[in-house]
């Protein structure tokens, strides 16, 4: 129910901020540079040069995390507390694509009724990349098929593709840091990824200390929001051509077979 939940979602996340107008991001020089270190690419084509070394440090980092896996789940569970499990607790929803989709809707509409076209274009970029984050998330763990810290402990380097075991990636760390990293594009204060980022940070250790993920799997999950969320803005934000983005519909055959195509371009 959650998968088409969230491909329901989605869908609508992809469509709904072509109905607004973009409006530009109003990003302070300083702003992007920190953006950059993080992740750069131009805005034509989908793969870059830049993509590569993020891969590779992507890599990199889960090589360097997945030996010590259990080691950090047993340094987790030696400092437990009331307080800490309500933190854990309280935080996930922001990892939630079923909650944090519809809230971005709602905000979504109660801009566009108030005629705010450039926060509602924001706001629909957010959902785009949250709904787009959450899908890699679900279609890479039907790939890896790892299991959880819960079904196994003591045993963290188990992949069992397409056995329908879901721990990596983290889709609520996903979720989560492709929000960060949405909102932290969309802003022009400085002091915005000094929360975004905590609080996304916050969302991956909850699922760590409560056995639902290794901690590779919140830094996989991680790597995948902040990357999709930053191609998602730059292919969906028009300032700087002027020109708005749209979904072209058409129709198509494929392998003789007629069909309905959704092509994303500008207009």
């Amino acid at each position: 129910m959650r998968k088409i939940i969230l491909l329901v979602w989605t869908l609508a996340a992809i469509i709904v901020p072509q109905a607004a107008k973009s409006g530009p991001v109003d990003s302070t020089g300083a702003t992007r540079a920190r953006l950059h270190l993080v992740y750069s690419s131009p805005r034509t084509g989908l793969l870059a040069r830049g993509d590569i070394f993020y891969a590779i440090a992507t890599a990199a980092a889960l090589v360097s995390t997945v030996p010590r896996d259990e080691w950090l789940t047993s340094e987790s569970d030696e400092s437990r507390s009331r307080g800490k499990g309500a933190l854990s607790r309280a935080v996930q929803p922001l990892g939630n694509s079923a909650v944090v989709l519809p809230a971005l809707t709602a905000a979504w509409l109660a801009e566009r009724v108030s005629g705010r076209s450039t926060a509602a274009g924001a706001l629909g970029r957010m959902a785009v990349s949250v709904g787009a984050a959450g899908t890699g998330a679900l279609l890479l763990k039907e790939v890896m098929g790892r299991p959880r810290p819960v079904e196994s402990l003591h045993d963290s380097d188990d992949l069992m593709p397409f056995s329908g075991r879901s721990s990596l990636p983290s889709g609520h760390a996903a979720v989560a840091f492709a929000l960060a990293a949405a909102i932290n594009r969309e802003a022009s204060s400085r002091w915005v990824p000094w929360v975004t980022y905590p609080a996304a940070l916050l969302v991956g250790w909850s699922r760590v200390y409560n056995h639902f993920h290794w901690t590779s799997d919140v830094v996989a999950g991680a790597a995948l929001g902040i990357w999709t969320a930053q191609k998602v803005e730059l292919r969906l934000h028009g300032a700087r051509d002027h020109r708005s983005m749209g979904i072209h519909v058409g129709c198509r055959f494929i392998d003789g077979t007629p069909g309905i195509a959704l092509t994303l371009g500008n207009r």
